[in-house]
């Protein structure tokens, strides 16, 4: 791009600071992309493709094969980038294991995550012996196999494979040995019971395929008063919403408390965002506009622009700082993560402040600023991220 150049410093220095700020966010490497074929070069520098935040590329699955980010995924793994061996292994998943604990091996075991998926993949092809001596590095290095922290750690890895849109086809059930050595056993019941057949069904927000409440007998909520249960189910529920699933299933006064609007308010609803089975004829519809009707969300009109920004910078930053850009970066990857149609529909009713509390920007040479979007003012920089925001809608 015209008008963008390097500073002019050796290239291990250019390079570590394209590194620092890749860090944040692989998108930030654009600006040197674009200053020229040294920029471009040093961009594509091993140094810098392993430590970039590659996290943003996975809007829309597109490091899938055929998707736009694909190429660029794998040059970061080939360059060693253990976050992208990493989606590059949960990719995998979805159609070969085999493929993929061959693709995450790099990352074992300092890697918590990637080291756990191989040792599940291993139990899932029936190679006990390798899934134990996987299972023995990662209680290590990590954290002991009997821990919460494996409960926080599978969900991860639930839920990403849930984002990667695994199959669901039990592929595996004849292969599936877990390991029952010095390492890790396999469950036992005292009562007889097969653990591979009497698989009580664990639906996440307490609900059965029909869509009837479970409950479980023998889970019994502690006998306080409902307003400390209450406490107890909200602050469990500040970290994801998937924790309230055995109050659900605890009978008639779980079920009720879970869905008290003290509890909703407050819950993680981020975990529901799957799929984006949210939206419209989604499992997950009913559960958010529960969530939004106990926070009492109200939806404002575009007259109240300045309003709202006036209370943002009075509690939050001030609107022309650069946390807003990092804020507005978040809601523009959001806004695609929802399959923003990109339609534009708003050039006509769009209208930015022009008032006491933010500005219209102007150009001294007489620009028009809904065409020459090149400057650097930070009231156009405000302008700016409105206007890219609106072209999504």
């Amino acid at each position: 791009m015209a008008g963008q150049h390097l500073p002019n410093l050796p290239d291990e220095i250019v390079c570590k600071i394209i590194g620092l700020v890749g860090e944040d966010s692989i998108w930030h490497h654009g600006p040197f992309l674009r200053a020229g074929k040294r920029g471009f070069s040093l961009v594509h520098e091993p140094s810098v493709l392993q430590t970039c935040n590659v996290t943003p590329m996975l809007i829309n699955l597109e490091i899938r094969l055929g998707g736009k980010f694909r190429e660029s995924l794998l040059e970061c793994v080939s360059d060693g980038n253990t976050e992208a061996v990493y989606y590059e292994g949960l990719y995998a998943t979805t159609f070969d294991v085999e493929h993929a604990i061959n693709v995450l091996e790099p990352n074992v075991p300092t890697h918590a995550l990637s080291t756990l998926d191989v040792g599940v993949f291993n139990v899932c092809l029936g190679k006990d012996k390798e899934a134990s001596k996987v299972f023995l590095e990662f209680a290590a290095i990590h954290d002991k196999l009997r821990s919460d922290a494996i409960l926080e750690l599978t969900d991860e890895l639930e839920w990403r494979l849930t984002l990667f849109l695994a199959p669901h086809l039990n592929s595996y059930p004849l292969t599936f040995k877990f390991p029952d050595d010095e390492v890790i056993k396999s469950p036992k019941c005292l009562y007889g019971h097969d653990y591979t057949k009497y698989l009580v069904d664990h639906s996440r927000f307490g609900h059965s395929s029909s869509g009837v409440p479970v409950y479980l007998p023998g889970q019994l909520l502690p006998n306080l008063p409902d307003e400390i249960v209450c406490k107890i189910i909200g602050l469990v529920g500040e970290d994801s919403i998937w924790h309230l699933g055995p109050f659900l299933r605890a009978g008639k006064r779980g079920f009720a408390l879970v869905h008290e609007p003290s509890v909703l308010q407050t819950c993680n609803v981020t975990p529901m965002l799957i799929n984006l089975e949210i939206r419209l004829g989604g499992k997950f519809r009913e559960s958010l506009l529960e969530c939004v009707s106990a926070a009492e969300a109200v939806y404002y009109e575009d007259k109240e622009a300045s309003k709202f920004s006036l209370e943002f910078a009075a509690i939050h930053d001030k609107l022309r700082s650069d946390a807003i850009l990092e804020l507005t970066d978040e809601l523009e990857w959001r806004l695609t993560l929802f399959l923003a149609p990109h339609l534009n529909s708003y050039p006509l009713t769009f209208k930015f402040p022009d008032d006491e509390v933010i500005k219209s920007p102007k150009c001294l040479y007489g620009h028009d600023y809904t065409k020459y979007l090149e400057g650097s003012c930070k009231n156009y920089r405000l302008f700016w991220i409105y206007s890219n925001i609106a072209h999504m809608l």
